[in-house]
């Protein structure tokens, strides 16, 4: 078991208001701004669902069952900028934090974080009866994660706004489908984030493409 939580949420999206407005040729100042902006979160969410990336910067903390073998803990959310801490529950229920001196994070690629605890760092024993007993607080997320390349990249911010296309489009369609929170896959859509998804779209539990045109 290894859950997730946000400690700290993003405060914006990656795609504003008046980005989308341009995209789908809409004006500002109409009833349908507020109906944009319910699809910008919409979209961001499913985009981060099927990347399983963190896009805007978010602290998070991740529930681990006990320390891994070969002293790494893999973090989810990527990509993964800076460890906040790391604390457990000892044999007595207490919490502990451990030295930042202790581990480092390894980032082996942009979707791939762990925490390494250095080899010469004993790990702590815990009780393997109870459940969440490691927990690592961490910051994610496009905004900090490499200074060389600024922001969420641009094939991911193209797909947010193909899904708020679809959904702008065919919203009496969707409004069934939204209390779900899943949206009709794009083929396009899906070709724009195929480099940043770690799982494939049938591991995720996509189904058929139904494509739009976007001029």
């Amino acid at each position: 078991m290894s859950g997730i939580i946000y400690n700290t949420m993003p405060v914006d999206y990656p795609v504003t208001q008046a980005e989308a407005l341009l995209f789908l040729k809409q004006n500002s100042g109409t009833p349908d701004d507020s109906l944009v902006d319910d699809l910008i979160a919409m979209a961001t969410q499913e985009v981060e669902l099927i990347t399983e990336h963190q896009l805007q910067e978010a602290t998070s903390i991740q529930y681990f069952d006990g320390f891994c073998r070969g002293g790494l803990l893999k973090l989810k959310r990527p990509p993964v900028s800076s460890i906040t801490s790391v604390k457990y529950l000892d044999v007595n229920g207490v919490e502990q934090t451990i030295l930042s001196s202790n581990y480092r994070l390894i980032n082996k690629n942009e979707a791939s974080a762990f925490v390494q605890f250095n080899s010469t760092y004993i790990l702590p024993i815990v009780d393997r009866n109870l459940l969440d007993t490691v927990y690592v607080e961490f910051v994610s997320g496009y905004e900090t994660w490499n200074d060389s390349k600024p922001g969420v990249p641009v094939p991911i911010k193209k797909a947010i706004l193909i899904y708020i296309n679809e959904i702008y489009e065919h919203r009496l369609y969707q409004q069934e489908r939204a209390i779900t929170g899943q949206l009709m896959e794009n083929t396009l859509a899906m070709q724009l984030l195929k480099g940043y998804m770690i799982q494939t779209p049938s591991a995720i539990g996509f189904g058929g493409s139904i494509p739009i045109t976007v001029s």
